[in-house]
């Protein structure tokens, strides 16, 4: 192959070579994806070589299956990788306009945890929709035995013109991080912001501020924390399956500690 790529064993999702990271993107599957024969040679839109400029820890595996031999991005997620369905969807002289568009805007969902006071609820929806980044849908985790009644967080969530839902929380013995797992079960995006009631985000632009950080400055990272908040990505969460068996963030601060950042920092 005509780049500078590292040795892999053969490589499925059930039976992945030991040096392949769990943060990695396949490319087998991408409609980007260039090929000669049944060996691929290189991306259409050069992703490999970008991704390898932006962080200098990415590597470029050479993999195998039954069917094709084409490369793995190992140690990120390559965010521009489409299927098969999106190229034949999208006309050839659009499709990087289109990518473009997509990643406009970052893909998030947000999810408050109230506490018995509706007006501290009420702060953080607030800081949440005048983001200049819109969340693509709300949540409100209501706890057990919450002293606000459903049909007030109903009204809140209306007037904030979101998509939403009021998750009402039943068992009191289930932890606030498992009823989160729940929630990113019925519904994912690719960032999640957890968010406690009473605690507001730095400023309008926060989440802008993150979008541009990930897409032109090569901002990678497992978790964003500040006191209150969380924002993390749902690729990472689905991988560490959750908070299955310890707290997913737990789980980070094992695996990656070196990509849990400060969210002042942004």
């Amino acid at each position: 192959m005509s780049l500078d790529v590292q040795e892999a064993s053969q490589m499925n999702e059930e039976n992945a070579p030991s040096q392949i990271n769990k943060k990695h993107t396949p490319c087998k599957g991408c409609g980007f994806g260039v090929y000669d024969g049944k060996t691929q040679t290189g991306c259409e839109l050069s992703m490999l070589d970008k991704l390898k400029e932006q962080d200098e820890d990415v590597e470029i595996l050479d993999a195998y299956d039954n069917d094709l031999e084409f490369f793995i991005v190992n140690n990120k997620y390559c965010h521009v990788k489409r299927g098969q369905d999106w190229i034949e969807q999208v006309p050839e002289e659009k499709r990087l306009e289109q990518i473009e568009k997509e990643l406009k805007y970052i893909d998030y969902q947000v999810i408050i945890i109230a506490d018995d006071d509706e007006a501290n609820t009420q702060k953080t929806l607030d800081s949440v929709t005048e983001q200049t980044v819109a969340p693509g849908h709300i949540t409100i985790l209501r706890k057990v035995n919450s002293m606000v009644r459903p049909s007030n967080f109903n009204k809140m969530l209306v007037k904030a013109g979101r998509p939403w839902r009021v998750q009402n929380a039943v068992n009191p013995g289930l932890p606030v991080a498992s009823i989160i797992d729940l929630v990113l079960d019925v519904r994912r995006h690719k960032f999640c912001c957890v968010i406690d009631a009473n605690t507001t985000l730095n400023n309008k632009k926060q989440l802008e501020d993150i979008q541009y950080a990930i897409l032109n400055e090569g901002l990678v990272f497992a978790l964003l924390e500040a006191e209150g908040v969380q924002i993390f990505s749902g690729v990472v969460h689905k991988v560490l399956q959750g908070s299955f068996e310890k707290p997913f963030t737990e789980k980070i601060k094992k695996e990656w500690p070196e990509q849990i950042i400060n969210l002042q920092k942004i």
